[in-house]
């Protein structure tokens, strides 16, 4: 049975707006109520218009081909009309509080275009306006990312992708990254902290790739350090051994070899710090695909 209600307005509602059309005036009881059912009215069709403007069609490239999430569905994204493009610090203040990058990556499940989806929507609900990357390479498949032009250093690539199993970092927060793109190039990472002094710079991603080289070679010479210093650990302990403290050039001896020791054991626990501390920053624990970029499509 109808209960005489239609739509949002029951039949005394219709009534009212009725009178206003006729131009008849109304109670101030009458008026307050017709204002109230009018403005809910309003919200629910504007939040009706702003829901159909935040969903998008199936993501297409330039050549046609439609990009699809693992489970074979059409990738789609989220809107917010209301989105503005942040500055540097905005956004990575979002991406430390977001957590995409704590989550697992899973072959056949959960890969790149799933974490690129969720940074993107998460932006977006956040008030930030992001855009979806698909890259291709020479050879292998393909990768996705996120985009956001910030307001300060222009656009700039991030990566959320997590660890596997095999390679999840102890630290998860290595995996909240600035992705760097340029044509020809093989793709790359580096964590926010480290790639915030040049986010959209390809050429700092390489110098800090030179640096990590260089760390390597210092960790190398650390190891043969490390061995020497063991070697004269070894060569006290023989000295303590023959020392019965009866002759002073053999305390003199031992107290030299000791103080030598301890000054090894200083620089070298100082650079092994510096050595640590760094390369843990620029860590390259990524699954990337070392050929070349070919293409990279960016659609917001």
């Amino acid at each position: 049975m109808q209960d005489g209600r239609c739509g949002f307005f029951p039949v005394s509602g219709l009534e009212d707006v009725l009178n206003v059309v006729r131009g008849r005036p109304l109670s101030r009881r009458s008026l307050a109520v017709f204002i109230r059912r009018l403005f809910f009215v309003f919200l629910v069709v504007g939040l009706g218009r702003l829901s159909e403007a935040e969903d998008s069609g199936p993501l297409v490239n330039a050549e046609g081909i439609t990009w699809c999430m693992t489970n074979g569905r059409p990738a789609t994204i989220h809107h917010n009309p209301a989105a503005h493009d942040p500055w540097l610090a905005e956004l990575i203040r979002f991406i430390k509080a977001d957590g995409t990058n704590r989550l697992r990556y899973v072959e056949g499940s959960f890969v790149c275009t799933e974490f690129a989806v969720r940074l993107h929507d998460n932006a977006e609900r956040a008030g930030l306006r992001a855009a979806i990357v698909f890259v291709t390479f020479a050879s292998g498949p393909g990768h996705a990312l996120t985009a956001f032009r910030t307001r300060d250093h222009g656009l700039v690539f991030v990566d959320c992708t997590g660890g596997t199993a095999q390679n999840q970092m102890a630290n998860p927060s290595a995996f909240a990254t600035f992705g760097y793109l340029e044509r020809g190039k093989p793709y790359g990472r580096l964590p926010l902290d480290v790639g915030a002094e040049g986010p959209n710079s390809y050429s700092y991603y390489q110098k800090i790739m030179e640096a990590r080289q260089g760390i390597d070679a210092w960790a190398q010479w650390l190891a043969g350090q490390r061995s020497a210093i063991e070697a004269d650990g070894r060569e006290i302990d023989q000295v303590r051994a023959q020392t019965d403290g009866s002759s002073p050039e053999q305390v003199a001896r031992l107290n030299a070899l000791i103080d030598r020791y301890n000054e090894q054991q200083r620089i070298f626990n100082e650079r092994i710090e510096l050595v640590n501390r760094f390369s843990a920053a620029v860590e390259e624990s990524y699954a990337l695909t070392p050929t070349p970029v070919t293409s990279i499509d960016i659609q917001w």
